[in-house]
């Protein structure tokens, strides 16, 4: 499960994401928001 915290960046991340410009490719941000939550897991054990 995710918690509070990973709510809070993934809807932070998602509002971020909405504002980019369209030249941005989302598939990198998905990539790295998957790699910032793959730390942020691992860190936490």
């Amino acid at each position: 499960m995710i918690d509070d915290t990973g709510k809070e960046i993934s809807s932070s991340v998602v509002r971020a994401t909405l504002s980019l410009p369209n030249s941005i490719s989302r598939s990198t941000l998905i990539a790295s928001l998957h790699e910032a939550l793959l730390e942020n897991r691992a860190s936490a054990h």
